[in-house]
């Protein structure tokens, strides 16, 4: 079964996805060996929110699962619209205490623009000390 599926089966019409920042929120009762997120860490706007934001996913891992996420970067001046912008430290702070950082490389989002936002491509392993 698709995570979207159980997502749809355990939450009511109008809850969000958005819902896993919150202290109480666990996405399905399973672990998984492998995350991908793109577009969702970066739109929490606090560091309090990304911490918990992490700490969901490392919750729904499997030991030494992984997370590979794409997220707005920083380093570029945009003009226009565009995914929120995280800067490394933004990311490394969140993720830390529950994540080895395997990778952090800046990127750039697929996209048919003809100027792509930039991203950070952030590969983490959980770490062995947090519990499942």
């Amino acid at each position: 079964m698709l995570v979207e599926d159980r997502f749809k089966k355990r939450y009511k019409t109008g809850d969000t996805p958005w819902d896993i920042g919150k202290p109480d929120f666990n996405l399905i009762e399973t672990v998984f060996g492998f995350v991908f997120d793109r577009g969702c860490f970066h739109t929490f706007a606090s560091d309090k929110e990304r911490k918990m934001f992490a700490k969901n996913v490392a919750s729904n891992l499997e030991k030494n699962g992984v997370w590979l996420s794409l997220i707005g970067s920083a380093d570029e001046r945009r003009q226009g619209p565009g995914p929120p912008q995280r800067t490394a430290n933004d990311i490394v702070t969140a993720v830390e205490s529950y994540f080895e950082i395997l990778s952090l490389t800046s990127s750039h989002f697929d996209s048919n623009r003809q100027n792509p936002p930039r991203c950070w491509v952030c590969l983490m392993q959980k770490r062995d000390d947090v519990g499942q």
